[in-house]
C-alpha cells in the first residue's frame, strides 16, 4: 500500500527577535507572540532557501507490508534537466541502463517540488512553549498537511526543536492523536514523521526523514510501512543553469 505522506526535502535558516514588554500584556501572552513571531521568520527564511543550488545525495529506504526496497540517488543541479537526478545505486546493487533510464524518466514527469511549505504545515497561530533550557526550545504546533486534507490533519499534532546556539530548527516530530481516514475506505492509526536538520555554513538542510505509519485498506489490506530518508554529501554550486 503506497504512503499516503511523501518524504520532502527540506532546508530552513532564520534569525529570532525579541519584543519589547508593554504593561498590558502579561508574561505569558508575550512568551507565545514572541515564540510565533520567532517561528513565522524561521518559515519565512525557510521557504526562501534555494535548495536546486545544491547537490547532495540521498540515501532511501522503504519496508511496505514487508517488502524492502532502497536506493542511493545523487541531484546534481549545474546538469541538464535529463541527468540532474541519477540512480547510483538499487537494492544494494548497480542499476541497469533500463533502470537508471526508468529512474530519470519517472523524476522528470513527476516535477517533485523538492520542499515543503512549511507556512501550511506548522499552524504559527497554535504554537505554544513545551520546554525551554539555555541550548533548546520545544514547541507544540498544530499540523496542516495539504496532502491529506483539513479533517484528517486535524488528528495530527507536531513538535518542534529549536537550537539556540545554532539559531535554527533542529528537528520536527509529527504524530497523530487518534485513527485517521485520509481517503476512502482507508484507515491510519499510527503515524509518526520525524524530520532532522543540520547548518551548513548560513544554510539549514535536511538530515533525515523518518515516515512510519501503520493502518488498514478496505477493511482486509493491512498498511505497515516504515520509511527513511537520509541526505549527506551536500556542496554548495551556486545558481543552476537548467529548469531553476
Amino acid at each position: 500500500m503506497k504512503s499516503f505522506v511523501s518524504l520532502w526535502t527540506i532546508c530552513a535558516s532564520f534569525t529570532p527577535v525579541s519584543l519589547a514588554t508593554t504593561a498590558t500584556e502579561s508574561p505569558h501572552v508575550l512568551a507565545v507572540n514572541e515564540l510565533q513571531t520567532t517561528i513565522t521568520k524561521a518559515i519565512t527564511g525557510f521557504e526562501a532557501t534555494q535548495l536546486r543550488q545544491w547537490s547532495f545525495q540521498v540515501e532511501r529506504y522503504e519496508n511496505e507490508e514487508g517488502e524492502v526496497t532502497s536506493s542511493i540517488e545523487r541531484f546534481s543541479p549545474q546538469q541538464e534537466l535529463s541527468q540532474q537526478w541519477q540512480l547510483i545505486e538499487i537494492n544494494k546493487r548497480m542499476p541497469t541502463a533500463d533502470e537508471q533510464d526508468d529512474f530519470q524518466r519517472r523524476k522528470q514527469d513527476a516535477e517533485v517540488n523538492i520542499s515543503l511549505r512549511l507556512s501550511e504545515l506548522i499552524q504559527t497561530d497554535s504554537l505554544a512553549v513545551v520546554s525551554e533550557d539555555s541550548a533548546y526550545i520545544s514547541a507544540s504546533f498544530n499540523v496542516y498537511l495539504k496532502r491529506l486534507g483539513a479533517d484528517a490533519s486535524k488528528h495530527l499534532q507536531g513538535t518542534l526543536t529549536f537550537a539556540k546556539h545554532g539559531e535554527f530548527i533542529e528537528h520536527i516530530e509529527i504524530t497523530n492523536t487518534d485513527s485517521f481516514s485520509p481517503m476512502f475506505a482507508a484507515t491510519i492509526d499510527t503515524l509518526s514523521l520525524n524530520m532532522a536538520f543540520v547548518k551548513i555554513d548560513q544554510a539549514i538542510l535536511t538530515q533525515r526523514i523518518d515516515l512510519k505509519m501503520q493502518g488498514s485498506f478496505a477493511l482486509f489490506t493491512e498498511i505497515d510501512e516504515v520509511s527513511s530518508d537520509v541526505f549527506s554529501d551536500y556542496q554548495y554550486i551556486g545558481p543552476c543553469t537548467f529548469n531553476c
